[in-house]
């Protein structure tokens, strides 16, 4: 159980501030791919 907590928070988008939200969700719109590479899963 602990493990997939690591993992799922390990795996898991956590924006630092609104700005870096933002432009993570824009990418997520314009470019799933590269999105999914530089910040792991937005949709959780």
């Amino acid at each position: 159980m602990i493990i997939n907590i690591v993992l799922y928070n390990l795996m898991v988008f956590k924006p630092k501030d609104r700005d870096e939200l933002k432009e993570a969700i824009d990418l997520l719109c314009n470019d799933e791919e590269n999105a999914f590479t530089k910040y792991c899963n937005i949709n959780e």
